[in-house]
């Protein structure tokens, strides 16, 4: 069956860039859309403020919903589809003066992120930890109390005709907690065919990758992502294979200031690169071994996603995200959340694998990454986005 072409707007309270994670998702599903002869453009927080001050930065995610809605009012009548991420458009249809389809996406569930964080802050508290700068701290408090937070999501999930989710766990919450079933889908997260092609011509066996007893880690330094518990992980695995080296990506922090974190005797074996070109990772990961997350809570992390395509063996903690996709491996890669030893176990015994399982390792890790494509992906939303725009159709005539 022919369909017509669809114009279809991207709203998103984060920078339009490759080098971001959830922003790039939406990016190269844009790339797929287009490539298929639909229309895209987009609405991001540098286009509601192209030149905010320090001070502005800390209150722009609170006050991007409201410039979203008035542009949404002025340029409703171009779009079809408007696919914005949840909590952008907390409105009806009607105040939004919309009568497409309206899809409210979702890179990493808000009500999981906020339950984390409540845990960690009494964490801290029970601790006596401080983290930030006491002005910091105040501002990013009346930030968030100026904002909509879940409220503000609860209704763009009301108020849209489709949910699109990353992982299971999400997808169970909004259909069943807070009874969206009838809407709701989930999809996960991808690789466009440039991005296959850029990871193949950069791979190295998986026997010279099994020399190097090289341990990689790709996301920004934080505690959601296991800042706190790389020491004790690291301590562990150097304990019983000490030459083994760890590589930490895109951490967002100095390299001094990471290995503080560590024992003075593992940080020898610790390198940093803070910053990186989305397409430089292929070559900065062609000789890890294995790979690790000791993340507390993500949608669908694209850390995993890029080690595996790499043919990296990973392990994470058995958290919504990670599990998505590590849970396709027979072997067990993920381990309970917060126990170190745990992981560190799980690390040790890639590391210590035989060359030959090893490899074997790896070729599936490759094989099953490479299930996860955009250009398919980005076939079965369309189809979605067909259907519910023929339910539209129907419901008006």
């Amino acid at each position: 069956m022919t369909h017509k072409k669809l114009r279809i707007l991207m709203v998103m309270h984060m920078p339009w860039s490759r080098e971001l994670g959830a922003p790039r998702v939406s990016l190269e599903t844009a790339d797929e859309f287009i490539k298929l002869g639909h229309t895209v453009e987009k609405f991001d927080i540098v286009d509601a403020f192209p030149a905010p001050s320090k001070l502005e930065t800390y209150f722009l995610q609170a006050r991007f919903p409201s410039k979203a809605i008035n542009f949404v009012r002025e340029n409703a009548h171009r779009f079809d589809v408007i696919q914005a991420e949840h909590g952008n458009l907390p409105r009806s249809k009607a105040d939004l003066k919309f009568r497409g389809l309206l899809v409210a996406r979702c890179n990493g569930l808000a009500h999981f992120y906020d339950a984390y964080g409540k845990q960690a802050n009494a964490k801290d508290k029970t601790l006596g930890i401080k983290r930030g700068t006491a002005v910091g701290n105040l501002l990013r408090y009346i930030a968030t109390k100026s904002s909509g937070g879940l409220g503000d999501v609860e209704k763009s999930f009301n108020y849209a005709d489709l949910i699109v989710l990353n992982n299971k766990e999400e997808y169970d919450f909004v259909s069943q907690k807070l009874g969206h079933a009838g809407k709701v889908h989930s999809f996960p997260n991808g690789f466009s065919e440039i991005r296959f092609a850029q990871f193949e011509a950069e791979r190295v066996t998986p026997a010279e990758r099994w020399k190097q007893q090289l341990v990689v880690f790709i996301g920004g330094w934080g505690q959601r992502k296991g800042s706190d518990d790389f020491p004790a992980i690291v301590s562990s695995i150097r304990e019983r294979l000490p030459d083994v080296r760890f590589l930490f990506l895109g951490t967002g922090i100095r390299s001094d200031a990471l290995k503080s974190s560590f024992a003075s005797k593992d940080r020898d074996s610790i390198s940093v690169i803070s910053s990186y070109k989305s397409d430089e990772l292929p070559h900065l990961l062609r000789n890890a071994t294995t790979a690790i997350l000791p993340t507390y809570i993500e949608g669908f992390p694209s850390g995993v996603l890029e080690s595996c395509v790499a043919g990296i063996p990973t392990v994470s903690y058995d958290v919504p995200g990670p599990r998505e996709m590590l849970k396709l491996f027979d072997r067990k890669l993920l381990t309970p959340a917060g126990d170190t030893k745990a992981i560190a176990d799980a690390t040790v015994s890639l590391l210590s694998l035989g060359v030959e399982s090893y490899c074997s390792l790896s070729e599936q890790t490759a094989s099953v990454a490479s299930r996860f494509r955009w250009k398919d992906i980005a076939d079965n939303m369309l189809d979605l986005y067909y259907e519910k725009l023929s339910e539209l159709k129907a419901l008006s005539s």
